[in-house]
């Protein structure tokens, strides 16, 4: 880091380090939901939001199960209320998937928007993304490197997620201590020499006089010099106690969420009910090929050589045999 970028790295800081924090949320929801066969509770899902206590016995006092409320919408669950009245979430749409290994053409078949939504779902970005050969690339992609690394953990024993969703702390700076001991050196040396200057324009000597030329600037400029040199320290010394509190409420959240992975991990009776709810409410993982595929947006409908005619008495049977079941 040059001293410039040190400079502003004191003033300004480095940036949030948790500006992929959602990302890896759903990426570690959807995860973990697949693991479970699309189904799971909000003690399950608790690790991975933000629940407004601690685990405990008046864990549901404060809204309930509604902190799950954000990934139930963001990656379409529904909740179910077993016989014994505990809520069981399911993902149907995160059991259905154009994963499987080699599976190009099932991705090549969607529509830019399916690819878009199914990216978002896995918790991949598509910064960057705007053309429908890239986004089948990019999703391919990733999706292949999860399942080496899966098929790596599987075959170590070592597990595919965190315990819980743990965001980082900011740091004041990122420059090194002696950079950052030469930045507040010149930020002292420039409100001593303000405060010097002021001194000077104060002294009877020109105090009520009319100065030109350099003179005359520099005591119209002074009260901007002054302001400067307070505020390269006063701005950091902000952004201290400011990063104080921030650290403090994620240092807060960390710890709800790890009391949840930890009650999670230790069991009850009670969860342990819940959780056996939730398994015989789990579903198969389906991989859609291309031959599920019956109409695409991305061809025409002469290129797929359709009979509307035929698709149209298909889909209505469908549903008739669903409203029928």
């Amino acid at each position: 880091m040059s001293f410039l970028e040190s400079v502003f790295s004191f003033l300004f800081g480095d940036g949030d380090p948790n500006s992929r924090l959602e990302e890896r949320r759903a990426r570690a929801i959807a995860q973990l939901v697949r693991d479970n066969g699309g189904a799971v509770v909000a003690e399950q899902l608790a690790p991975y939001m933000d629940p407004p206590t601690e685990y405990g016995g008046n864990s549901y006092e404060d809204g309930g199960e509604s902190f799950v409320l954000p990934a139930i919408t963001e990656l379409g669950g529904s909740p179910e209320v077993t016989e014994d009245g505990e809520i069981v979430y399911i993902f149907d749409d995160l059991q259905i998937s154009a994963a499987g290994t080699g599976n190009t053409p099932a991705l090549s078949s969607m529509s830019v928007q399916d690819l878009q939504q199914l990216a978002k779902k896995e918790g991949i970005s598509t910064r960057g993304l705007f053309e429908k050969e890239d986004l089948v690339a990019g999703i391919q992609a990733v999706l292949q490197a999860r399942q080496e690394v899966a098929a790596a953990d599987e075959t170590s024993g070592r597990p595919r997620e965190g315990a819980f969703l743990q965001e980082s702390e900011y740091q004041f700076s990122l420059a090194s201590q002696g950079q950052l001991l030469g930045v507040g050196a010149l930020g002292f040396l420039n409100l001593a020499g303000a405060a010097y200057l002021g001194n000077l324009l104060s002294s009877p000597y020109i105090a009520g006089k009319t100065l030109v030329g350099f003179l005359g600037f520099v005591k119209g400029a002074f009260p901007f010099l002054l302001a400067y040199a307070a505020a390269f320290l006063a701005v950091p010394l902000i952004r201290y106690i400011k990063i104080q509190a921030d650290n403090a409420a994620i240092e807060e959240r960390n710890r709800k969420r790890a009391s949840w992975a930890f009650a999670l991990k230790k069991g009850g009776q009670d969860l342990q009910q819940k959780l056996q709810r939730a398994k015989e409410r789990r579903q198969k993982l389906k991989i859609v090929g291309k031959e599920d595929v019956d109409y695409t947006t991305g061809k025409s409908i002469e290129e797929q050589g359709l009979d509307l005619k035929q698709w149209d008495q298909q889909f209505n049977a469908q549903i008739e045999q669903k409203k029928d079941d």
